[in-house]
């Protein structure tokens, strides 16, 4: 009954909260250069961040100048404003940045990236870095940050969890009412590789939104890769997910959609001997490096495998003579031209002359 109460004011203060800007009440901000909003309308990981990257390196190559804004949850420049990145060089910590936008940094090399809650600013940071000119935004997790105008929205849809119950936080996991779907330009459809009902789910978008494209696009580990502890550690190669079957890991995560997680990981086939799980985005200390490496001694794994935003928050600590991998997420899909027809075709009339 609480819940429901809960669920029904949330529901309340969201529909007035973007009544309020979409009726101009509130004002909302443009940049000089277009935005493409990267954004779900549930709580939990729908595979935003490897998303984030795939798109930018995408319009890297197709010849755009992309920089990347992140609020920076949990890190200590989240009401700041903050270059993570100017392109060249890594500018600051995880530990200020956050973990995806430092992660998102380390991976986009030529990519601007910002962080802070105030997203006007964080652009401006990019536009004052002039090399390499900033031409278009990528606003990750933006679909809620309804202050800054966007020229696309993206929203993606988690293939094993689409629409959160049905109901809002708190009684379910939807950060939105599911009419929001209508203000997307387009959906992504992540690890539909794992579900059977991708049909199913292009339908109930189609109730809301019958216009927007639906691009399926699948989330798959591909490697497991040795964190790089300081000191440097002597050099251990990369384990390909075709070489992982058979072998046994202890996992430490705290992620989003941790159970997921665990999964990708059998479907390689390891064998989880044991799973550490913690809050998303915690913040880990030697105490809890030491407990894993304590926990894989006596687990018989042959390691322990964590996620790439685990690696950002744990590679500052002592291994305490355990073997670490990350895993390593790749994007990518069968409708990838499509989907690059339909992007590139969007921002034509984006790109100022």
């Amino acid at each position: 009954m609480i819940r429901s109460i809960l669920s029904l004011t949330y529901s309340l203060i969201v529909r007035v909260r973007l009544l309020l800007y979409t009726s101009g009440l509130k004002k909302t901000r443009r940049l000089n250069s277009p935005v493409i909003s990267i954004g779900n309308i549930t709580l939990g990981g729908t595979g935003k961040t490897p998303f984030t990257i795939y798109l930018a390196k995408k319009l890297k190559n197709e010849g755009f100048s992309p920089a990347v804004l992140s609020r920076g949850y949990r890190g200590s420049a989240e009401k700041m404003n903050l270059l993570v990145s100017n392109g060249r060089k890594l500018l600051c910590s995880a530990e200020e940045s956050g973990d995806e936008p430092r992660l998102m940094a380390e991976k986009l090399p030529g990519i601007k990236v910002a962080v802070g809650a105030n997203r006007f600013k964080s652009a401006s940071l990019c536009h004052q870095e002039k090399s390499p000119e900033t031409n278009i935004f990528i606003l990750d997790d933006g679909f809620q940050h309804v202050q800054l105008k966007r020229d696309l929205d993206i929203v993606l849809i988690d293939a094993t969890n689409p629409f959160g119950g049905e109901m809002l936080v708190p009684s379910g996991i939807l950060r939105e009412p599911l009419s929001s779907l209508a203000r997307a330009d387009a959906f992504v459809i992540t690890r539909c590789h794992l579900s059977e009902g991708t049909e199913e789910i292009s339908q109930r978008l189609r109730e809301f939104n019958p216009s927007a494209p639906i691009f399926p696009f699948k989330h798959r580990i591909t490697t497991l890769s040795p964190v790089d502890f300081p000191p440097t550690e002597p050099s251990v190669p990369d384990l390909a997910a075709e070489e992982l079957n058979g072998k046994r890991a202890l996992v430490l995560a705290a992620i989003g959609n941790p159970l997921q997680f665990l999964q990708d990981l059998e479907d390689l086939g390891l064998t989880i001997t044991g799973t550490i799980l913690k809050r998303d985005h915690h913040p880990y200390t030697q105490g809890d490096i030491d407990a894993a490496a304590d926990e894989f001694r006596r687990s018989g794994a042959d390691f322990i495998v964590t996620s790439e935003k685990d690696e950002i928050r744990i590679r500052h600590l002592d291994p305490a003579g355990a073997p670490f991998f990350s895993a390593v997420l790749e994007v990518n899909s069968d409708c990838e031209n499509d989907f690059s027809v339909w992007l590139m075709t969007r921002l034509k009339g984006s790109m100022p002359s």
